[in-house]
């Protein structure tokens, strides 16, 4: 476009840097009164796009070109020299910060340190609390957009990634990335203070907190701290006595989901987990795991106030409160504590009478999985009549009966030591 006089080039490029500037503004939810690139420079700022990145997911890249374009006319006039002189010391001092490390930017609540204020403003919502992202089909809130843009596959179900090697979908590709490494064996986060290797760096940063003894996640409720915000929330069960998942094959009833798949494991009988030194088959990957410890006789965990190891690291942790004398596990219907969970759960059983559990075999009923698996045998015999006389045990069958009393046995060995009773025969002595 030709122009007669300089005045109407400066008019023009004005009248398009406005046109522009305010769809800018448009997008955002602001006025549309710009007049100049500095305020929309200004105003890009304010929005935090500091990379052509941040300026995608802010605004699209159609925008980010045409605001690229404008800046380009506009380079060199006396209408943006002094922003762009501010643009490129700000550019600078953003490099300088990058090449030597500075983190001048501080929170006041904690010791977190970062070389951007976007960072930081999205830090403090950690201690305000603040989650001014939600979805509109629930009443998820997050902090962070990203976590939105995650959540929201969960009402869609779309699952766009997929493993090569299995079945494997996911709808976020760092969850495929993650998984892949099931197949590759690669464990690229390691403790520094032993041996643990770990395909995730929230793996590590669980593990790490048994060398420091952190428990960050505490009840509001009573003293209980843990390391794993997952233990709380199972803890936090044992308050409202909620059990919401029930077993769809008896009348277990719990309140963790995770409780619920460990139980249904009674009811299937497949154990696609065989030892390869031995007959051991179980459900479980992790339980062939600690069996199989059985065999190499290692134990690499080891107490620092007494001789004792053993071979999981769970059991060490049970085993120190011997020493502390800790139990952080309590009855919420009386004064009972322990220092072990599977102590306090059957522990409850006394104030609950329940027995949701039972075996298939025979009408015994119990509340403890360890009483039912106690009650049920791997009996083995090379005889049919021992077999025989072993079933009895499950039937409940007594069919040998005294003829002077109402005395009733399985077995006819026993009838005869019992009439001993009634005859008085002692046919033993001592030579």
């Amino acid at each position: 476009m030709a122009f007669k006089r300089r005045n109407m080039f400066y008019q023009n490029k004005k009248q398009e840097t406005t046109e522009i500037s305010s769809r800018c503004f448009d997008a955002c939810g602001g006025t549309s009164s710009v007049a100049n690139t500095g305020v929309l420079v200004s105003h890009r700022g304010g929005c935090e796009a500091d990379c052509l990145d941040d300026m995608r997911r802010h605004r699209g890249l159609s925008v980010h070109d045409q605001v690229s374009r404008v800046e380009e006319v506009m380079r060199g006039t006396s209408m943006c020299r002094g922003q762009g002189e501010a643009s490129r010391l700000r550019d600078a001092k953003r490099s300088k910060r990058g090449n030597t490390g500075e983190k001048s930017f501080s929170c006041d609540q904690c010791d977190y340190r970062t070389d951007r204020s976007c960072y930081l403003t999205k830090h403090k919502r950690i201690h305000t609390g603040e989650k001014p992202f939600h979805c509109d089909q629930c009443n998820y809130r997050t902090v962070h957009s990203s976590s939105l843009r995650k959540h929201k596959v969960v009402h869609t179900g779309e699952k766009q990634f997929s493993c090569d090697q299995c079945n494997y979908r996911t709808s976020q590709l760092s969850q495929l990335t993650t998984h892949k490494r099931v197949h590759t064996g690669d464990k690229p986060f390691s403790c520094d203070q032993c041996d643990y290797r770990t395909t995730r760096s929230s793996f590590l940063t669980i593990h790490k907190r048994i060398h420091t003894g952190d428990k960050p996640f505490s009840c509001d409720q009573c003293d209980y701290r843990t390391a794993r915000l997952s233990h709380l929330k199972r803890h936090k069960v044992a308050h409202t006595g909620d059990k919401s998942f029930s077993c769809d094959q008896c009348n277990y009833r719990t309140g963790q989901l995770s409780y619920l798949r460990k139980h249904k494991v009674i009811h299937n009988s497949d154990k696609p987990f065989s030892c390869d030194q031995c007959h051991y088959g179980t459900s479980r990957l992790s339980h062939l795991k600690r069996h199989e410890v059985v065999h190499t006789g290692d134990k690499p965990f080891s107490c620092d106030q007494c001789n004792y190891r053993t071979s999981q690291l769970n059991h060490l942790t049970t085993h120190k409160r011997i020493h502390t004398g800790d139990k952080p596990f309590s009855c919420d219907q009386c004064h009972y504590r322990t220092a072990q969970l599977s102590h306090l759960k059957r522990h409850k059983v006394a104030h609950t009478g329940d027995k949701s559990l039972s075996c298939d075999q025979c009408n015994y009923r119990t509340g403890q999985l360890s009483y039912l698996r106690k009650h049920k045998c791997h009996y083995g015999t090379s005889r049919l009549s021992h077999l025989k006389r072993h079933k009895v045990v499950h039937t409940g069958d007594k069919p040998f009966s005294c003829d002077q009393c109402h005395f009733r046995t399985t077995q006819s060995n026993s009838l005869k030591r019992h009439k001993v009773v009634h005859t008085g025969d002692k046919p033993l002595s001592c030579d």
